[in-house]
């Protein structure tokens, strides 16, 4: 009786012991299924957020494009600056130049006609 008396109390001892490993795997289940229910309203209330930042990553693409532009803008500016002061600088030498022609031409116009 001592054999069935020992192998019940062993078995009785394992069931407890499944017992309380069952009730750990519950608490564990119903932690889990909490935050999974946590995870997916936040991912439901913030479902904006992943739009936003698609959403930015088109605006910083648009961004590189238009600083491209606006340095491309900025060198063709510089250049015709550039080009327009030299323009400037030979004005007042092709006045002389013209008003000179001019004044030889009215003088060479007035000795044929008259």
């Amino acid at each position: 009786m001592s054999d069935e008396t020992d192998t019940y109390a062993q078995d009785t001892a394992q069931i407890e012991s499944d017992r309380q490993s069952l009730t750990i795997e519950h608490e564990k289940k119903a932690e889990s299924e909490n935050l999974k229910k946590t995870v997916e309203h936040y991912l439901t209330t913030h479902s904006q957020d992943a739009w936003l930042i698609s959403g930015l990553t088109g605006i910083e693409e648009q961004l590189v494009f238009l600083q491209a532009k606006q340095k491309e803008i900025q060198e063709k500016e510089e250049a015709l600056k550039k080009k327009l002061r030299k323009r400037y600088l030979l004005f007042p030498k092709k006045l002389k130049d013209a008003t000179k022609q001019c004044s030889e031409g009215k003088v060479a116009h007035k000795k044929n006609h008259f």
